[in-house]
């Protein structure tokens, strides 16, 4: 499971939305976004920064979530 989140500023709460709405924030407005990856069982087990530029959908780990 994944979940993404995107804050403006470290003040604010982050809000959970899809990746393609964090982009576009993160375009329009700035900011930070990031991706939690979450095993089967429920524990983290990543977390990626994403970025405006590139493809954020490739993984660095090797087995099945």
């Amino acid at each position: 499971m994944r979940l993404t989140y995107y804050m403006k500023n470290s003040d604010d709460e982050p809000e959970l939305m899809s990746i393609t709405e964090a982009k576009k924030l993160l375009k329009s407005q700035g900011g930070f976004a990031w991706t939690e990856h979450y095993e089967r069982d429920g524990s983290l087990f990543e977390t990626t920064e994403i970025k405006l530029e590139g493809n954020n959908s490739k993984f660095k780990y090797n087995h099945h979530l």
